[in-house]
């Protein structure tokens, strides 16, 4: 009887964790959680019940990866169920930004895309809210990285011409002419003329009038010659082709305009 009782007395005393213990959950790696994470958010885009947080929380998933395109992606998502949203397309221009810095495996011209949309959100924000600062001052920083990279950009592709002729494109464009209340825009990147061999030997200099049409990204689409220097014309329009300038606005929109530029030659 003293030995059944202390059987009993230790059992009572064992813990009654030990007891009823159960076998540890296995808790998923994070690249496998992420996976399913992103599986639900893309199933709620395809049945058309995602909302601007969704594609928010996509983008940044996939930004955690690295996964660029991915992420501007999906905060065009975001911004097309919020058209009047200024703030919506500015994200997107911080992601492009950001995209245009962080991307190590992209080429320069992947790189200038990413940039050239960016500049193109901001310019959609400023439509839609024209004092709005961060929008401006973003621009600025994207305009500049632009000029950055074009300049340590070398293009190993002559200058053959533009691809329509001048008056077909501003048919198309319809661009308004600096002057007036449409300022010149600033020059943020420039490409410096390659004086000919054959018109410096035979000590041709002056100065090349051009009339240049500038999209509403601010690039130079096509030019003419307004004065002629014959030997230094082609020169002149291969170096315009790649001077890039602030975007002009008129009531808050991006516009092409139509403006007068020089190149200057002259012998040392």
């Amino acid at each position: 009887m003293k030995t059944m009782l202390a059987f009993c007395v230790c059992v009572g005393l064992l813990p009654a964790a030990r007891v009823n213990a159960q076998p540890p959950r296995d808790t998923p790696p994070p690249a496998i959680e992420s996976a399913r994470r992103e599986r639900t958010l893309r199933a709620a885009i395809a049945a058309g019940t995602a909302t601007k947080e969704t594609y928010v929380e996509l983008a940044a998933l996939v930004n955690r990866q690295g996964r660029f395109a991915d992420a501007i992606e999906a905060l065009r998502g975001a911004a097309a169920l919020e058209p009047e949203s200024a703030e919506a397309q500015h994200r997107l221009a911080t992601f492009c930004a950001d995209a245009a810095q962080r991307d190590a495996t992209a080429d320069a011209a992947t790189k200038l895309g990413y940039i050239r949309d960016g500049i193109a959100a901001e310019d959609r924000a400023l439509a839609l809210k024209p004092d709005y600062t961060e929008a401006m001052t973003y621009k600025n920083i994207l305009l500049l990285m632009r000029a950055n990279l074009s300049n340590d950009t070398t293009d190993p592709t002559p200058f053959t011409g533009f691809a329509e002729p001048f008056e077909q494109t501003v048919a198309r464009m319809q661009p308004v002419r600096v002057g007036g209340d449409i300022r010149q825009p600033t020059k943020v990147q420039d490409r410096k003329p390659v004086y000919p061999a054959d018109a410096q030997a035979e000590r041709v200099q002056g100065v090349v009038i051009i009339e240049a049409l500038i999209d509403e990204s601010g690039s130079v689409v096509n030019a003419r010659i307004l004065r002629s220097i014959p030997m230094l014309d082609q020169a002149s329009l291969a170096a315009v082709s790649g001077w890039r300038f602030t975007p002009t606005n008129v009531n808050g929109r991006p516009v092409g305009v139509l403006m007068t530029v020089t190149v200057n030659f002259a012998l040392q």
